[in-house]
């Protein structure tokens, strides 16, 4: 959290088996919306795969502050037969013990879309 400003400048890290991939920095928000895609590519669809999502706020003269994490299993039979996942996850404290809340004492939830493409040849 900013000091005196009771915002954030918040960025996530989205972790999907050896994929890692860091979002842009919203700044000065408590309702950021970072509007990204990520394309990683799979050799095999496992029977569960999980997707942690790490919201973090950055600061430029000190270390990043950890806000929490929201971690979504997503099972395969899911992803083939709708072709992917739509919805909200709540978020976890860094502590891993209580949802995180927003200013008005809400729980604070990610949205988070998946979608599934499969590929016309192997990937390399």
């Amino acid at each position: 959290m900013d000091a005196g400003l009771g915002t954030c400048d918040a960025y996530a890290n989205v972790i999907v088996g050896h994929y890692n991939f860091r979002s842009r920095v919203v700044k000065n928000s408590l309702d950021p919306h970072f509007n990204q895609w990520f394309r990683m590519g799979l050799e095999e669809l496992k029977d569960e795969m999980e997707c942690r999502v790490q919201i973090w706020d950055w600061d430029r003269f000190d270390e990043d502050d950890h806000m929490g994490d929201a971690v979504v299993k997503m099972p395969r039979e899911k992803l083939m037969e709708v072709g992917g996942l739509d919805g909200s996850y709540g978020l976890i404290d860094s502590e891993g013990t209580d949802y995180v809340k927003n200013a008005k004492g809400e729980r604070s939830c990610i949205h988070l879309k998946f979608e599934v493409y499969w590929a016309a040849e192997p990937i390399c």
